[in-house]
Order: structure tokens, then C-alpha cells, then sequence
């Protein structure tokens, strides 16, 4: 297959890297794939995969129409880039943004070749329930561009089989396949750092028991979470690694309720990410108190559980029952922070209990969300869509024009 991959916001030296894993099992596979993003990489190749960028601007702190208009830059500048890439079977896209969808439609009409969509977030349902959409016209108009992307896909993946729900619910006769975010666990175990070291560079890993929330720290993941966590078990310590439109936030409700055992380091490479996990002792996963938040697939999920780390959660849902099924964690209500915090302080001081429910996050990891296993997963679901849809094109029909196909 010759495979084009769009990902506007594609990352392989940092945490969530999905997309760089299923174009590089491609490539492995034999495929070729060609990837535009946004992101102004330094390189036209990377490990056999192709990297054209359309260096649209973008950071999390953008305003509102700051955001449209890097959108919007993308989509007319990632259309002109696909169009000049030729001999294409299959066109695969993933959000977020929902805008991402626009080039790839157009342009699987253009190309006459068809194309599946990977929904990663319900949009616009989030930033509807999070009163940042709340022009009417503008709710609407997001409604119809997320099903007028829908019908134009001839197959659709989500993260998760409660997203799955959720987007059935809208088109009922589309075909979707769940494949969840990866836990990388073939790199991860073959990971080797020098602990002493690592400690001199970041001295708030010099501590016993160490509560990680290790990613984005937007709207979403109400990180301000951790503070409150961190005043009621000063005996615990709470680090939050990376960058995000609530860190400035974090940083100045620490420093106004003086919690000293809460640490906020800023984003590193995906390597030094995984070491200073391997340093901690329990993964924390923390969203805003929504309940459309429940059936997030947030990368650092599976980054714990391949890491061997039990995981809390400030909230119930589908990870919580996994939590639960492999004894490897426990998800709470969100202001349930006494509960949460007991839980903790079980794992802290029952060596027995916190070594089973470590083995058991890695047991999960492997069985449920093994990063080769989906990739797998992935082809095939690319295999099917190019085997269903080539005679249609190669007469020169347009995938997706049924609705709700």
C-alpha cells in the first residue's frame, strides 16, 4: 500500500507518538508512507516514512481565533501538499482538530481514492459541554463538518469503545473499529538510564513514593487537581512534567498555598520522559469534572501501565474498569479526593499490595494495549477499507458519497 498519512500535530521525540509508531509498522510492513503534518520538523525522512510539513504556527496557549486561523492554515496548505503526492491507495486522518478532516476529504475526492478517519477526541461534543463553543451558529456548523466527515470516510477509528458509542450513536451504519492508544512496550522494556544521574538533573525524584501526571496540561486535564491532592498527603510527592495552557496556573497555585511537595518540571523527549517514570511510583490521570471526559484516551495512560506503574484517576468510565479487571489502579469520583488519597497511602505502605497492582498494570499493558499488536490492527483496518473501496475507484467513483455507509 502507498499510505498518506495526515496528523497535524505529529510528534516522535515527545509522549504521544501513535501515529510515528503505525507509520514506522508500515514502513516494516513494506508499505509506503508519506505523512504531512504541521509541526516543522527538521527532516524530509524519518525512519523510511516521508515528512512533508506545511509549518503552520500553533501552541496550546493560542486564543480562540489564534486556533481557527492555525487551523485554517493547515487545511489549505496541507490540501496543496497532498495533491502533489502521487500514486496514493489510501488516505488515513487523524484529529485532533476536527478541521483536519477537510483536506481529507477533499482531497480523497480529488485523488478518487478513499479515505478512514481516526477520531482521537468527541469534538465538538468536548468544547460544547466545556461552554467553549457557544455561538449557536458556530455549534452547528461544527455538527454538520463532524457527520459531513463521517459520511465521507469509509471506515472510522476511535480510541476507545465508549467514543465508539458516542460516534454510533451519530451514524449508525458506519463502520469503526476501536484500536486504543499504545503502550510502546517493546521500546519501554528495553530502556536503561542511570538512576543517580537522572536524580542530579531532577532532584524531586529524590523521594520514596512519587504520584506522576506526566503530559498535557490543558483545559481538559484540570491539573489544578494535583494541588489539592498534594495539601491533604504531604507525605506523598506529586510531580506534573510538561507544558500546557494551565501550567502557569498550576505553577501560581503552588506558590500561593505554599505546597512544597508538588513539582513541576517542563516537557522533555520522549526518552527522559520514560526514565523519569521508571522513577516514580504510581501515574495519575487527572480531566475537568465533565462527564463526556470519562471516555478520554489520554497517552499517559498507557505510558504508565507499559511502565509498570499502578494509575488513579480522578474520574469513572472505561479506564477505570480496566483499572479494575487487572487490579492494576482505581479510578474516583472527582471530589472524592479522601478516597483517592487512601488509596495511595495503601500503595505506599503495603509493599505486597503496590508490587501485585505494578505487575498487574504491565499485564494490561501487554494483553490489552501492546503497541505491535495494534499496529496490526491498524493495517488490517486499512487493508479492508483500500480492498472494499479500489474497484469503485478505479472506475472513478467517489468514496463515501452513500450516506452513512
Amino acid at each position: 500500500m502507498k499510505v498518506l498519512y495526515l496528523h497535524q500535530h505529529f510528534e516522535y521525540q515527545k509522549s504521544g507518538t501513535r501515529s510515528y509508531q503505525f507509520a514506522k509498522w508500515l514502513v516494516e510492513q513494506g508499505h509506503e508512507v508519506t505523512l504531512v503534518t504541521g509541526l516543522d520538523h527538521d527532516c524530509e525522512w524519518m525512519d523510511g516514512i516521508r515528512v512533508l510539513t506545511t509549518k503552520t504556527k500553533y501552541c496550546q496557549t493560542l486564543s480562540f481565533l489564534g486556533r481557527l486561523v492555525s487551523f485554517m492554515h493547515f487545511v489549505v496548505m496541507s490540501i496543496l501538499l497532498m495533491i502533489r503526492t502521487k500514486n496514493i491507495d489510501v488516505i488515513y486522518a487523524t484529529s485532533t482538530p476536527l478541521t483536519v478532516g477537510i483536506p481529507a476529504v477533499l482531497v480523497s475526492r480529488i485523488k478518487r481514492v478513499p479515505m478512514v478517519f481516526e477520531i482521537r477526541d468527541v469534538w465538538p461534543d468536548v468544547p460544547i459541554e466545556l461552554n467553549v463553543l457557544k455561538k449557536k451558529w458556530m455549534i452547528h456548523l461544527a455538527k454538520k463538518l463532524e457527520i459531513w466527515i463521517y459520511d465521507n470516510a469509509v471506515h472510522l477509528v476511535t480510541l476507545s469503545d465508549s467514543m465508539k458509542e458516542n460516534i454510533h450513536n451519530k451514524v449508525p451504519n458506519k463502520k469503526i473499529t476501536t484500536i486504543p492508544n499504545l503502550a510502546n512496550n517493546r521500546w519501554i522494556d528495553h530502556l536503561s538510564f542511570d538512576p543517580k544521574q537522572l536524580v542530579e538533573e531532577f532532584p524531586c525524584l529524590n523521594h520514596s513514593f512519587k504520584v506522576i501526571h506526566h503530559g498535557s496540561m490543558g483545559q481538559v486535564n484540570h491539573v489544578e487537581y494535583l494541588v489539592g491532592l498534594a495539601e491533604k498527603s504531604k507525605e506523598i510527592r506529586y510531580i506534573a512534567l510538561g507544558n500546557g495552557a494551565e501550567k502557569e496556573r498550576l505553577e501560581r497555585l503552588k506558590a500561593e498555598r505554599n505546597v512544597e511537595n508538588l513539582f513541576i518540571i517542563d516537557e522533555v523527549d520522549k526518552t527522559t520522559g520514560y526514565h523519569i517514570l521508571a522513577m516514580c511510583q504510581v501515574g495519575i490521570v487527572t480531566v475537568a469534572d465533565y462527564e463526556i471526559l470519562n471516555m478520554n484516551s489520554a497517552n499517559k495512560f498507557f505510558d504508565y501501565l507499559g511502565s509498570r506503574l499502578p494509575v488513579v484517576l480522578n474520574y469513572e468510565g472505561w479506564q477505570k474498569r480496566v483499572l479494575n479487571h487487572y487490579e492494576a489502579g482505581e479510578g474516583f469520583p472527582f471530589a472524592n479526593q479522601e478516597a483517592m488519597i487512601k488509596y495511595l497511602r495503601v500503595l505506599k505502605n503495603n509493599k505486597n499490595i503496590y508490587e501485585s497492582a505494578a505487575s498487574n498494570a504491565k499485564t494490561a499493558a501487554v494483553t490489552l494495549f501492546d503497541a505491535d499488536k495494534l499496529s496490526e490492527k491498524f493495517v488490517s483496518v486499512l487493508q479492508s477499507s483500500l480492498s472494499k473501496e479500489t474497484a469503485s475507484c478505479r472506475k472513478g467513483g467517489m468514496p463515501g458519497t452513500d450516506s452513512h455507509s
